[in-house]
């Protein structure tokens, strides 16, 4: 079984990253923009969770920061989907421009297929 590494993480360290602990209680892994190095540590050798959203929920309502928007209609903003088809983010989000995998990092998705690999949980599981 896979276990949680700092390659895991790394993407989402600028972005105030939330984990679930064992109890189960949300905290904040990260404070604003700096790193709080023990904290990811702790994190890796705790096996905390990050909670993401699955690629699926690109065409779904989200919320970041307060604002409220549909993943997909802006990511159009930064990159034309014509040449590839949507859905392809999907499969392989990485194969994109970085200005989408790094709105995707941003916005919390799962990119490397870490819920399925149980190294992290589905935000949409969560009450």
């Amino acid at each position: 079984m896979e276990k949680l590494e700092l390659k895991h993480l790394a993407g989402y360290l600028p972005y105030k990253l939330k984990l679930i602990d064992d109890k189960p209680k949300v905290m904040n892994a990260f404070c604003g923009h700096s790193t709080n190095w023990c904290s990811i540590e702790y994190a890796i050798k705790m096996q905390r969770k990050q909670i993401l959203s699955p690629l699926s929920d690109l065409t779904k309502e989200i919320e970041v920061n307060g604002e409220k928007f549909v993943p997909l209609d802006e990511l159009w903003k930064y990159h034309n989907f014509s040449a590839m088809r949507w859905g392809d983010i999907e499969t392989d989000p990485t194969r994109y421009p970085y200005t989408i995998v790094e709105k995707l990092l941003e916005w919390h998705f799962d990119i490397h297929g870490l819920i399925e690999k149980g190294l992290a949980i589905d935000i949409n599981t969560l009450d």
